[in-house]
């Protein structure tokens, strides 16, 4: 939808792309069509290099926003499985710490034990690295349909958002580990949507709050500090 908004603003312009240009981005167009992970990561990052650089903000914005969908749909799930054992070995050791603090939890890499008979290990699919990408995609629409500039502040915003993605889902996996009884609960019952709707929600107040406000600059400027730009 963003980048629509973007095409259809620059459907008139007379320098969209230049002549020479114009059978590779429509080559690329219809590569995108192909329902095919790989192809459409090709073409989608083919995309990029053909728009990223250009001085044209929408123009950039596009090429930025192509190189995301690309990354989201196909590179990052191609990394993380370069990965995968070091992301679940972390993400484990995360969810793990708060039950640290009673002694018949143990952990040994992916799996943690409640000492009772009951054990989880931890795989691709309770991974928060595709929600990370998710919120991450979602900031970068978020920044490029309200015209605004990539800050010092925003990247922090991010940050915090990601980092409360990363928080929401350890807390279910360390609740998981509890018990069978809250196992199903948090896994297959209500519990699943109490965390998918807390993620979102602290995410929109996070993104809602934090995108547009950015240091009042009269302030920074009478303790002697420098606004980025």
């Amino acid at each position: 939808m963003t980048i629509a908004t973007f095409i259809v603003e620059l459907r008139r312009a007379d320098d969209f792309l230049d002549r020479c240009n114009w059978p590779v981005f429509l080559v690329v167009v219809l590569l995108c069509g192909i329902p095919k992970h790989s192809t459409f990561a090709v073409a989608a990052t083919a995309m990029a290099a053909l728009l990223i650089w250009r001085k044209d903000s929408r123009l950039s914005s596009i090429g930025q926003l192509s190189l995301a969908l690309a990354w989201i749909d196909f590179w990052g799930p191609s990394f993380y499985l370069l990965f995968d054992r070091w992301f679940l070995s972390l993400e484990t050791m995360i969810a793990f710490e708060p039950l640290s603090w009673f002694t018949q939890f143990t952990r040994d890499g992916n799996v943690i034990d409640n000492g009772a008979g009951h054990s989880i290990m931890v795989v691709e699919g309770c991974s928060a690295f595709r929600n990370t990408m998710t919120a991450a995609f979602v900031w970068l629409c978020s920044i490029k349909i309200q015209r605004l500039e990539v800050t010092i502040h925003r990247i922090v915003v991010l940050a915090f958002a990601l980092g409360a993605v990363v928080v929401i889902n350890s807390a279910r996996l360390a609740l998981l580990s509890i018990s069978a009884q809250s196992f199903f609960f948090w896994h297959d019952g209500l519990g699943f949507e109490i965390a998918k709707f807390s993620m979102i929600g602290v995410v929109f107040v996070i993104f809602f709050f934090g995108i547009k406000q950015e240091p009042n600059r009269k302030l920074l400027s009478g303790r002697g500090l420098a606004p980025v730009a």
